[in-house]
């Protein structure tokens, strides 16, 4: 999805929540959908991957509350609308998200109705596409430090060391990870 498409299938999901009664719910957006409306380094996303800023949507767990199951359902609904995949909007990568950087920045993006949508910002979406990192991360991440104006290993390792507890870092091979993308 582009960036038009993707405020357009915002819109309808705000749309379809308010139509199950959700008043307000707030979500924090990252990942291709950040790098698409914030950095503009690509042209499209494959989906909109959240996660819940007031804990009580959690799509990952089970059994889900009648609440995520409106909200599922609200989703999928979109995708039946626009004939999109049912994960057009996951959080599958939510129960690592605040994980990564328990005390993310976040600002209101835009509202679509009942959804109020935050984007963090660069430093910590930085610290998320490195802590989650495969292959394809790497061109958000040179997009993401080229935008901070950095380029090495101690100046990314600072924001790292700033944002994340050294215990998740060494759980997820932060410096390894740093050390094959910035070679000094």
């Amino acid at each position: 999805m582009d960036k038009t498409q993707s405020i357009t299938y915002l819109t309808a999901f705000g749309e379809e929540l308010a139509r199950r009664g959700f008043t307000k719910v707030r979500i924090l957006a990252v990942g291709g959908f950040y790098m698409l409306q914030e950095i503009e380094n690509r042209p499209a996303t494959e989906d909109i991957d959240f996660v819940s800023l007031d804990g009580d949507i959690d799509l990952t767990r089970k059994p889900l509350s009648q609440k995520e199951k409106a909200f599922r359902t609200a989703i999928w609904e979109v995708a039946k609308q626009y004939k999109l995949k049912r994960a057009w909007m996951n959080d599958d990568a939510g129960p690592f998200v605040l994980e990564y950087v328990p005390q993310p920045a976040i600002t209101l993006w835009r509202t679509f109705g009942p959804l109020h949508v935050y984007l963090t910002d660069h430093e910590t979406m930085l610290v998320y596409k490195i802590m989650g990192y495969s292959p394809k991360q790497k061109r958000d991440i040179d997009a993401l430090c080229e935008e901070l104006g950095i380029s090495t290993y101690a100046e990314v390792k600072a924001i790292v060391d700033r944002l994340v507890p050294q215990q998740t870092q060494a759980d997820y091979g932060v410096d390894e990870t740093l050390e094959d993308l910035f070679v000094e």
